[in-house]
């Protein structure tokens, strides 16, 4: 009841909309009160912790399929609704290599970059996210295809503290037939958030490979697989010594494509105590407040 003695007459005659989460706020004075109501499509409460700045990625599944085929499905995983999720996924196949359409756990798959290579082989990067009112679901992500893969890898990448952070600075390019080619970010496109990663990925085709990343780059995972052989590898960096460039070599001269992206956590978190962290309000799908 606004309108009581304890509440504001300023929101007496506000229209509240149903289904939808609301905040009112109030300033009590010997005087009387005033208020302000806020409606939210969605709001999210999640303890926050400073996890983004103290914890490397992680692999929830990864694999490669060598069986000719338009689609192709992870193993099942849980998502859990306060880390960030990246897919990662590669192909070859008959020029133009087909392009990747992910769907699975109750998520919106929006394309980070890749799904743009011209030649037999292509790298899809997606991040996940949960969209107003929706939950993530434990099963498998499928990936379709536009046409036919002769074989197909993915790298489903978890990110504590990324829930609702966002991702760019991305670049996608083909190797040439080379033994070593470097990706280089832009590094005044976006400002410098704590807890933010770096990821090179690289696809060599045509011949078996070892791949290595150059200096402050850690592997995160490398796969193979034949008919063709193909080797995959994804490569990340961060914190104090994260890299404007990744040089990717490999042991054998060969084709290749390259893709590299940026993720960034929703806003950089004020320090907290200890264990106890803090409290967090997501707003819809996209942004975080947090308040100690």
């Amino acid at each position: 009841d606004w309108s009581s003695d304890v509440c504001s007459s300023d929101l007496a005659d506000t229209t509240y909309s149903s289904g939808r989460c609301g905040l009112a706020a109030f300033s009590i004075t010997a005087s009387g009160s005033t208020g302000t109501y806020v409606e939210f499509d969605d709001l999210r409460f999640y303890r926050v912790t400073d996890e983004s700045k103290s914890n490397s990625p992680t692999l929830l599944d990864s694999g490669v399929n060598t069986t000719d085929a338009a689609s192709f499905t992870t193993a099942s995983v849980t998502p859990d609704i306060t880390r960030g999720y990246y897919l990662v996924v590669g192909t070859k196949g008959t020029a133009p290599a087909p392009t990747v359409t992910p769907s699975g756990c109750n998520a919106t798959f929006t394309q980070v970059c890749g799904n743009d290579s011209t030649a037999g082989q292509n790298i899809a990067v997606y991040r996940l996210s949960w969209d107003a009112g929706k939950k993530p679901t434990t099963g498998q992500i499928t990936m379709a295809l536009s046409g036919t893969a002769t074989i197909c890898a993915w790298f489903l990448v978890e990110l504590k503290g990324h829930a609702g952070g966002t991702s760019g600075n991305t670049v996608s390019q083909a190797t040439g037939n080379v033994s070593s080619k470097t990706v280089t970010f832009t590094s005044s496109a976006y400002p410098d958030i704590a807890g933010t990663i770096r990821f090179a990925v690289l696809l060599s085709g045509g011949t078996a490979n070892t791949v290595s990343p150059s200096s402050n780059w850690t592997e995160l995972s490398e796969l193979s697989g034949s008919t063709p052989t193909t080797t995959w590898e994804i490569a990340y960096s961060w914190g104090s010594t994260m890299q404007s460039a990744c040089t990717h070599s490999w042991t054998t001269q060969t084709n290749g494509w390259q893709v590299a992206f940026e993720a960034r956590p929703p806003v950089s978190y004020p320090a907290m105590d200890g264990s106890q962290g803090g409290i967090g309000a997501a707003l819809g799908s996209s942004s975080l407040l947090a308040v100690a």
